[in-house]
């Protein structure tokens, strides 16, 4: 544990001497920050703001993403008979009816989530503190859409083949990694109010 005092092999006298000399300039310094930065809470709160939106305009980029690919391995799981790609998403769309809503939900709160600085952002400016609620929104529908597929298909009776393994695996990732996302994101926010 350090006391503080600075060991330089000076006698005793002298490094007292130093040593007040360090706390005073500690003092100033701070001081000087204080006043330069604001209330270091004040700060405290901006940063954690800031740090929540970037997470957030992260997430949501990667939702929008990878949201097409991991519906391609679905599509793929519940293709008919036919080669016909739309009747396929038809397929997975009447097997998961909440799944539609999920859609319709996770969709254009990944969108909002992603605004802020940048292209998107001068197309798209939310007011402050909408673009975390935005992204916690859509992990949250990511994460039920996920299940319910993965619940869907686990509780089809025509048994689980390996494409419909791969589907529930690549499901259980991004449901995860959506999770952790949104927790980061939720105590992020926390941390700014």
């Amino acid at each position: 544990m350090t006391t503080g005092r600075v060991e330089l092999g000076l006698p005793a006298e002298a490094a007292e001497i130093v040593d007040d000399y360090l706390a005073t300039v500690a003092r100033d310094a701070a001081q000087w920050v204080v006043a330069d930065f604001g209330d270091p809470r004040l700060l405290a709160g901006s940063l954690a703001h800031e740090l929540a939106s970037g997470a957030a305009r992260r997430t949501g980029a990667t939702l929008l993403a990878t949201g097409p690919l991991v519906g391609l391995v679905w599509v793929a799981t519940y293709r008919t008979d036919g080669s016909n790609w739309l009747s396929n998403v038809v397929a997975v769309l009447s097997n998961a009816p909440v799944f539609q809503l999920v859609l319709l939900l996770a969709v254009p709160a990944a969108v909002v989530a992603m605004a802020g600085p940048g292209v998107p952002g001068r197309r798209l400016t939310p007011p402050p503190g909408l673009v975390p609620e935005a992204a916690i929104i859509a992990t949250s529908a990511v994460v039920l859409g996920d299940a319910t597929l993965i619940g869907t298909t686990l509780a089809d009776a025509r048994g689980v083949t390996a494409l419909a393994v791969t589907a529930i695996l690549v499901s259980a990732v991004r449901a995860f990694l959506a999770g952790v996302a949104m927790r980061r994101i939720v105590r992020l926010r926390a941390a700014s109010c």
